[in-house]
C-alpha cells in the first residue's frame, strides 16, 4: 500500500507539468489533501524557498553535458525549473509545499549505465522522476523505477511507454505521429498509392517505420517491408546518404516519411529533388514533440483511423484536391535537432524492499482546461491503478 500510493502522490505531482504543457494555469491554491512527510516529502523549506512551507523533492536524469541531446535537455530542464518557480511563487501546492527540482538534477550523458547509477544515488531522497530523458537510458532504469514504485515522466516519446504503469507520458508517441502526419496528408493531397519510410533503426525512426507500416496496411496502400522500409545511419557513421537516395529513386515512391537526423533529412531531400524525384517528402529530423509548447488551438478533430498499437477503425475518404507528385520548385523543407540513439542494456538490480513513502494526494490546483496542442496528450488520471503490463506488439518497436 505505501508503494501505491507513493505512486498515487507522484503522479498527482507531476500531473501539473502536463497542465502546462496544455496551456493551462498553474495557480497555488486547490484542495486540502494531506501529505505525509517521507522520502521525497520533508517538513523543512526547500533550499532557497519559503520557510513557512514543507518541500516536495523530484528528480532529474537528463543529458545535460557530452551527450547527443544535451542541445535539447538543457533547454527543457531549465523550462522545468521556471515551470516549478511560478508554482512556487503562487503558492506552491495546497499553499503548503514547493517543489524542488535542482537539489537532485544529475547528468545522465544519454548514457545507460550512468542513468542507472545517478538514480541509485538519488532515489532515496525523491518522490518521483520529473524528467528522465532518452528511450534507452529510461529503459535502462525501468526495473528499478518498478521497484522502488517511482514514478516517471520521460523525455522521450516511444510508443512502448503506452504499456508502462509507472511512466507518465507527455506526448505523442513516433509511431501516432506518423500515423498522424499521412492521415493529415492524405486529407490534404489524396491517398498515396505508395509510400516508402527513410529512418535510423531502433525506438527513434524504427517506432516512426512501425507507425508508417501500420498505416499504409490500414489503408490499403503499397509499402513493401524489403523496398520501401530503409535504414539508414548519422552521417558520422555512415559518411553520406547516397544509399537512402538511390533507394529513393529506384522505388520512386509517392511520399517519402523521414526519420532521421536534421542534416542527414535535408541530404536527402535534397539530393533526391535534385536527381529528379517528383514525391513528396515529410517526416521529422528529431523526435517533434514539443513539451510545454504553446501552439495555435487544433481544428476540430476528426476520428482516427489507425492506432499504436494497431486498430482496426477503418480507411478514411480522402480528399483528392491535389495529387501527391509535385513540381521541383515546391521541395519541403526539414525541421532542426537531433535524433535518438539505439537502445542500450538493461541492468540489474539485485531485489531489495523500497523505503516506503506514506502519502495522499496532495491535491493539486485545478486549471481550466484549454484546446490541446498537437504537441501533447492528455495527462492521465491521478488514480491510474497499478495492473500488469499488456503484451507489447511486435511492431511497436523495431
Amino acid at each position: 500500500m505505501a508503494g501505491n500510493r507513493r505512486i498515487l502522490v507522484g503522479l498527482a505531482v507531476l500531473a501539473l507539468v502536463l497542465t502546462a504543457c496544455q496551456g493551462g494555469e498553474t495557480g497555488g491554491g486547490g484542495g486540502d489533501g494531506d501529505v505525509k512527510t517521507d522520502i521525497g516529502v520533508t517538513t523543512e523549506p526547500c533550499p532557497g524557498g519559503n520557510a513557512e512551507r514543507d518541500c516536495i523533492y523530484l528528480g532529474v536524469l537528463s543529458d545535460l553535458t557530452e551527450g547527443p541531446f544535451r542541445a535539447l535537455a538543457v533547454p527543457i530542464t531549465e523550462g522545468q525549473k521556471a515551470f516549478w518557480k511560478r508554482v512556487n511563487d503562487q503558492g506552491g501546492i495546497g499553499g503548503r509545499y514547493e517543489v524542488n527540482i535542482e537539489t537532485y538534477t544529475r547528468d545522465n550523458k544519454y548514457n545507460p549505465q550512468e542513468h542507472v547509477a545517478k538514480f541509485r544515488e538519488i532515489e532515496p531522497k525523491i518522490l518521483a522522476l520529473g524528467q528522465t530523458l532518452g528511450t534507452p537510458p529510461t529503459l535502462a532504469g525501468l526495473p528499478l523505477y518498478k521497484e522502488a514504485d517511482i514514478v516517471a515522466a520521460p523525455a522521450s516519446w516511444w510508443s512502448g511507454w503506452e504499456f508502462e504503469d509507472v511512466i507518465l507520458e507527455s506526448g505523442y508517441s513516433y509511431c501516432t505521429e506518423a500515423m498522424n502526419g499521412l492521415d493529415w496528408a492524405s486529407e490534404e493531397f489524396g491517398k498515396p498509392s505508395t509510400i516508402m519510410a527513410v529512418h535510423y533503426p531502433g525506438d527513434y525512426g524504427g517506432d516512426s517505420a512501425a507507425g508508417v507500416a501500420e498505416w499504409a496496411k490500414v489503408n490499403g496502400v503499397d509499402f513493401q517491408a524489403e523496398a520501401h522500409n530503409v535504414q539508414t545511419t548519422p552521417n558520422a557513421q555512415a559518411g553520406n546518404q547516397d544509399a537512402a537516395v538511390e533507394r529513393i529513386l529506384r522505388a520512386d515512391p509517392d511520399v517519402v516519411m523521414v526519420a532521421t537526423g536534421p542534416a542527414e533529412m535535408a541530404e536527402i531531400v535534397g539530393k533526391a529533388a535534385a536527381q529528379g524525384f517528383k514525391g513528396r517528402s515529410s517526416g521529422r529530423s528529431r523526435p517533434t514533440t514539443r513539451p510545454c509548447s504553446r501552439a495555435r488551438p487544433p481544428p476540430p478533430s476528426r476520428p482516427s483511423t489507425t492506432s499504436c498499437p494497431p486498430g482496426d477503425r477503418g480507411v478514411p475518404t480522402p480528399r483528392p484536391t491535389r495529387p501527391w507528385s509535385r513540381p521541383p520548385a515546391a521541395r519541403s523543407r526539414p525541421t532542426t535537432a537531433t535524433p535518438s540513439a539505439g537502445s542500450g542494456p538493461t541492468p540489474s538490480r539485485p531485489s531489495s524492499s523500497a523505503p516506503s513513502r506514506t502519502a495522499t494526494s496532495p491535491g493539486p490546483a485545478s486549471a481550466p482546461p484549454s484546446p490541446r496542442s498537437p504537441s501533447t496528450t492528455r495527462a492521465p488520471s491521478p488514480t491510474r491503478p497499478t495492473t500488469a503490463s499488456p503484451t507489447r506488439p511486435p511492431s511497436a518497436r523495431l
